[in-house]
């Protein structure tokens, strides 16, 4: 009966000494990813109302095979629009994975618009110098605005809040006050505790110039398009007017 409780004692510090060490390799590896050096670069590619919004990050003082995914927390203006079917498709290609519980109008002008937040999933890949690097290109849209004095109207896109989830946090992820609870990918079946980090961009912010109709052209636009519009109605009618004819001919 001794050596029963003996053996049972025995294994029961094994276990703790298991559980503390799972603590310390959690506890580390979060430790790691809050003091990690994070730079941001962000840029606006093509031109015109469709854009290429592309995010470069690169993560220094993580163990590149903690299998860690990045997260961007963006708010998308009103004055620009992401269409979810555009990245859904994307996706497939190799795109990024992107969750929003918002419905999006992508007909809607900017004055009946609001913004509207993303959820955006990416994994990193690690470089021979030992970063962890993310490329991830998001298509964005401008919408039409009022009419105005000025030619182009500046839609200002501000950075994303940047967060780091690795396989070694646990199930759960870190813990403490400040991690984030937020959908683990973009099904969102299962939510996971994201760590947020601070990041040094190359910019403070983004700024998109859409371009939008002038309001001193609005007499000759008005003019311009009843004429048109009349002209259309007159060719219409003088068709129909003629086949008509011929009908009562045959």
């Amino acid at each position: 009966m001794s050596w029963t409780l003996f053996l049972w004692h025995v294994l029961f510090h094994i276990y703790i000494l298991i559980w503390q060490s799972a603590l310390t390799i959690q506890s580390d590896v979060c430790l790691q990813a809050a003091d990690a050096d994070v730079y941001l670069d962000r840029y606006l590619n093509k031109a015109g109302f469709h854009r290429d919004l592309q995010t470069k990050v690169s993560v220094r003082g993580i163990d590149g095979k903690q299998q860690c995914r990045l997260l961007l927390i963006e708010t998308i203006p009103s004055g620009v629009y992401v269409d979810l079917y555009q990245v859904a498709a994307m996706q497939t290609q190799g795109g990024p994975e992107v969750y929003s519980s918002q419905t999006i109008d992508v007909e809607a002008p900017e004055y009946l618009s609001t913004q509207h937040t993303l959820h955006v999933f990416a994994n990193f890949n690690s470089s021979y110098t030992g970063e962890l690097t993310a490329d991830v290109t998001l298509p964005i849209h401008g919408r039409y605005h009022r009419a105005d004095t000025l030619q182009f109207i500046e839609v200002v896109i501000k950075h994303p809040q940047l967060l780091i989830y690795c396989a070694k946090f646990g199930s759960l992820g870190c813990t403490g006050n400040n991690v984030v609870k937020a959908p683990c990918d973009s099904t969102s079946k299962s939510t996971c505790n994201w760590l947020p980090v601070l990041y040094k961009a190359n910019k403070r912010n983004l700024s998109m110039f859409v371009p939008v109709g002038q309001v001193q052209h609005r007499t000759m636009v008005a003019v311009v398009t009843v004429c048109v519009t009349s002209m259309g109605c007159l060719l219409v009618l003088m068709v129909m007017w003629r086949k008509r004819c011929r009908r009562k001919l045959d």
